[in-house]
């Protein structure tokens, strides 16, 4: 058995580097495999007609989730919103 897997839900594709929820995925992204954990994040995912797919076998394969909120997450992003209701009726 591998380690758990812990998914990580975010909106930051057109926010800068120096934006501290970009800052806070990278950190998170980088230090929970140190702790033990599989980072599941859409850096992993490939770009192409299946991403959707990815997405939802990630949020299934996830022992924990990690829902980064700010003003674009809330907003505009319908995925970030459904990411979280997907992970929160997870057990």
């Amino acid at each position: 058995m591998g380690n758990p897997k812990v998914f990580i839900s975010h909106s930051t594709s057109e926010l800068s580097s120096g934006d501290r929820c970009v800052k806070l995925k990278e950190y998170l992204a980088e230090t929970l495999p140190n702790c033990g954990w599989d980072v599941l994040i859409d850096k992993d995912i490939i770009p192409g007609e299946y991403w959707r797919m990815d997405i939802i076998h990630n949020l299934t394969e996830a022992q924990a989730g990690i829902i980064l909120f700010n003003e674009k997450a809330v907003s505009e992003s319908k995925w970030v919103a459904a990411e979280a209701l997907i992970l929160s009726f997870r057990k």
